[in-house]
């Protein structure tokens, strides 16, 4: 569902992929889908409340935002030796 989403996202801002359009849909799609889901999932399994999921998963915020910086860099680099439409 996640990779759905941000080719979706993707997809909106056109085939002239920018940096921050594409950064903005790896967030989106990546992390923020993604830590939501988990911690609606969290919550059926250990009975906490989705606020307490939902704080527990701010500590992985970081490394995402870094992998998806990372992603976001390699898409464009393939992009430029058109490795992919």
């Amino acid at each position: 569902m996640a990779a759905f989403i941000i080719g979706y996202l993707s997809e909106l801002g056109g085939h002239g992929l920018n940096f921050w359009w594409l950064l903005g849909s790896n967030i989106l799609g990546g992390i923020l889908w993604v830590n939501f889901c988990g911690a609606i999932y969290l919550t059926f399994v250990t009975a906490v409340n989705l606020k307490a999921a939902l704080l527990g998963s701010l500590i992985f915020i970081p490394g995402d935002c870094l992998k998806a910086i990372l992603v976001t860099f390699v898409t464009l680099k393939l992009k430029r030796l058109r490795l992919f439409n």
